[in-house]
């Protein structure tokens, strides 16, 4: 999904994630096969705020879905945040994705906050959009989100990402394709070969063959 730019428009100071992000999903509702919730924008320095929005959340819906969640670190530092659940609790992947470039942001804290709703969860981390500034994150936490959301509901897009720097904003693109066409390549001229090695033998019958007087 490409990220509108009509919606950063509307709250421009970036004060309420949560609902820039529901304006972007609704414009395509068909595009997800799975519920998606989005929590109120998290405060770090909140004590145990997304340990209680994790609860709430889990005490309202039960049914496999994906979680949004932004999160403010300090100084216009957003990070977000992914989860995806089967019923039951069970946890397909939980994710964080930092948008800063060298960031020291250790994720100790949102680890045992989680841990505390869902104790099987393991908090990784996803390298999508990036910049050096910070003050950018919370622009690119919401393409970002919304990237992860798009790629979870197509699966052939589940590629690895690799960051191209480009400016002060680091791009992103999948290995994968160029992984392919390389083994396609190499199968092309292997087969290349084979048939070149196959012409030879046939050409080395052919003239014993001959010296032997037999027809071919």
């Amino acid at each position: 999904m490409e990220y509108s730019e009509d919606t950063e428009h509307i709250q421009c100071n970036y004060n309420n994630i949560q609902e820039l992000l529901r304006v972007e999903l609704k414009k395509s509702p068909e595009r997800y096969s799975k519920p998606i919730y989005i929590l109120p924008d998290i405060d770090d320095n909140v004590e145990c705020q997304l340990e209680q929005e994790l609860l709430n959340e889990s005490k309202c819906n039960t049914e496999n879905r994906i979680i949004l969640i932004p999160y403010r670190l300090e100084n216009s530092h957003w990070i977000g945040i992914l989860i995806e659940l089967q019923a039951a609790k069970q946890i397909i992947r939980a994710e964080y994705i930092d948008p800063v470039n060298r960031s020291s942001f250790v994720p100790d804290r949102l680890q045992k906050q989680l841990a505390k709703v869902y104790p099987s969860a393991v908090l990784q981390t996803k390298d999508l959009l990036k910049h050096n500034d910070r003050t950018h994150s919370a622009k690119l936490t919401i393409k970002n989100l919304l990237a992860a959301v798009e790629n979870d509901q197509r699966p052939e897009m589940r590629q690895p990402y690799v960051n191209i720097p480009d400016g002060n904003e680091t791009s992103t693109y999948s290995a994968e394709s160029k992984s392919l066409h390389w083994q396609q390549s190499e199968n092309t001229i292997s087969k290349d070969g084979n048939d070149y090695r196959l012409a030879g033998l046939e050409q080395q019958l052919k003239n014993g063959l001959e010296k032997l007087n037999i027809p071919d």
